[in-house]
């Protein structure tokens, strides 16, 4: 029975650590694969565009607030001049 068969190993596999051993002995049967991802160093100028663009994002989530506030002061405002029977103006 082969070794491929015997574990389950696919026969290319097998051959594949053989030949990788032959080359270079047991350090040929190490596994030279990097296990996790290493998080990349930002640059300085990645660091002042990200810094640039959270003040802005911040700047327009205060404009969209602002906004929100301004329409529902106007829907107040158009709802109590119904109210009383008036037509809220075209401004």
């Amino acid at each position: 029975m082969t070794v491929s068969l015997k574990y389950n190993v696919p026969n290319q596999t097998v051959l594949r650590w053989r030949d990788a051993y032959e080359r270079d002995g047991v350090n040929g049967l190490k596994d030279n694969r990097k296990r996790l991802k290493k998080k990349k160093e930002r640059t300085q100028a990645e660091l002042d565009e990200l810094e640039v663009l959270r003040k802005r994002n911040e700047y327009l989530e205060a404009e969209n607030a602002l906004l929100k506030k301004v329409k529902a002061l106007v829907e107040e405002r158009e709802a109590r001049l119904r109210e009383i029977g008036r037509k809220p103006s075209k401004d």
